[in-house]
């Protein structure tokens, strides 16, 4: 079983009028077995971040699918696989810590 898997990911944001811009990211298929070591390497632009938030429930695909361990990302269970840590985080001032976490 894959621990992550793509099948003709693609992502276009909207512009502006209802139109659609180049996509953000094109068709991508990968797979990440289980226990190996990934990293995402690339130029600004090339889809890394948009990736990662698809993989993260943050944002819908405009086509294709992806999966972790096996479950749609659209599912609640395959978010309880993984964490995500923006680059730049912010944390909401009336939150505990331990609610924050």
């Amino acid at each position: 079983m894959d621990a992550i898997a793509t099948t003709g990911l693609t992502k276009a944001y909207k512009k502006h009028l209802g139109q659609s811009g180049p996509p953000a990211l094109n068709a991508l298929d990968l797979a990440v077995h289980e226990q190996e070591v990934f990293g995402f390497l690339g130029r600004n632009g090339a889809g890394k971040t948009t990736t990662i938030k698809i993989l993260c429930g943050l944002i819908k695909p405009t086509r294709g699918h992806a999966e972790i361990f096996g479950h749609s990302v659209r599912r609640r269970v395959a978010r309880t696989h993984i964490g995500y840590l923006p680059e730049n985080p912010y944390f909401y001032e009336y939150l505990t810590p331990r609610e924050t976490l």
